[in-house]
């Protein structure tokens, strides 16, 4: 039985693809901003400190950085220049318990004063936000963000090569019917050559990392033997 999921053409919106951390300590009787960021549809990672919050980004690279001073008592002027030289140029929101000092090359991107509402955090994440105009496929579980490359499963977010993005867009094209290896050769590679289509079964194995639950047991993206691919998508 093939099942096939209505694709929806541009999609929920670029926060699906959204990644912040989130650097705070917990506060008595004050919630966490992690709750209602994740609420309002981003990825959060949080971290206690600047140490934890490195290492996280390290491992993985965060989109916007938003370091929580007032939940550690303190301006944040000096853990901001301490983060800003680990995180390259990612967007940097300081949350101050008041209205901080600032070094003039501009260390932080945008400055917040307790007291402070998650709407108000959430606007300015958004005003930040890299390639939010971008279109975004939802497909079943699948988020595609057509121009930044982004695959989102889950909370599993890959950027694809071009070459994988357009092939996905072709299955995606295609939902539900069989995608012979010709017809993605001659569309994807613009050619005609059959002779060594080994460089397309690596890509399939890049596009199934990005979609898959299970790579090496794929649920969606079906091989069929002899003739092609398919891509079957339950229905919600």
């Amino acid at each position: 039985m093939v099942w096939s999921a209505a694709v929806s053409f541009p999609s929920r919106g670029f926060m699906s693809f959204f990644k912040v951390l989130l650097i705070e300590k917990s506060r008595r009787g004050t919630p966490s901003f992690a709750v209602a960021l994740r609420q309002k549809g981003y990825i959060v990672n949080q971290a206690r400190n600047v140490s934890g919050a490195v290492r996280i980004f390290q491992k993985s690279p965060h989109d916007i950085v938003v370091l929580d001073a007032a939940s550690m008592q303190t301006s944040g002027a000096r853990l901001a220049s301490r983060l800003r030289g680990q995180i390259g140029d990612t967007p940097l929101i300081l949350v101050a318990p008041d209205q901080p000092t600032l070094s003039p090359n501009g260390v932080v991107d945008d400055v917040l004063v307790q007291p402070l509402t998650a709407r108000k955090l959430s606007n300015r994440i958004n005003r930040l936000a890299p390639g939010k105009d971008g279109d975004v496929i939802s497909i079943g579980p699948i988020d595609f963000d057509v121009a930044l490359r982004r695959v989102r499963y889950g909370d599993r977010i890959t950027r694809i090569t071009p070459r994988c993005a357009d092939t996905l867009k072709l299955f995606i094209e295609r939902v539900g019917r069989l995608v012979r290896r010709e017809e993605i050769m001659k569309r994807v590679w613009h050619t005609d050559y059959m002779g060594d289509t080994r460089t397309l079964d690596v890509h399939i194995s890049w596009i199934r990392k990005a979609i898959e639950p299970d790579p090496s047991n794929p649920s969606f993206l079906k091989t069929i033997r002899g003739m092609g691919f398919r891509l079957d998508i339950p229905s919600k």
